[in-house]
């Protein structure tokens, strides 16, 4: 669960390699955001068959990101991109519309 704690981002960056991606989806913090854009990159490049072997831990959890206010613009980004690039693959990172609907910050005003 330290993955998840907005106060070890220091000690998760510093020990990538512990870093629990899923529960990590739902860390608040900023820096949290910047190692799940990194990750998405990583997970886009590998065969099928290396992403399937990930365990659940290595995996983002899109659920947990849908409702994570500090996610907020890069799920925004990732709607762009997906708008403007119909040919990305998508295959491993859904947004939930249905948790999304309930991030409060998808209601401030920019």
């Amino acid at each position: 669960m330290l993955s998840s704690n907005p106060n070890a981002i220091e000690l998760l960056k510093a020990n990538p390699k512990k870093i629990d991606w899923y529960n990590l989806s739902e860390n608040p913090n900023p820096e949290a955001i910047k190692l799940i854009k990194k990750r998405l990159k990583y997970l886009r490049n590998l065969s099928d068959d290396k992403y399937y072997d990930l365990s659940d831990e290595e995996h983002l959890d899109w659920e947990s990101l849908s409702q994570n206010p500090a996610a907020i613009e890069f799920l925004e980004e990732k709607i762009k991109e997906e708008e403007e690039k119909p040919e990305l693959d998508n295959r491993y990172d859904e947004i939930s519309w249905a948790l999304l609907s309930s991030n409060p910050a998808i209601f401030e005003a920019k």
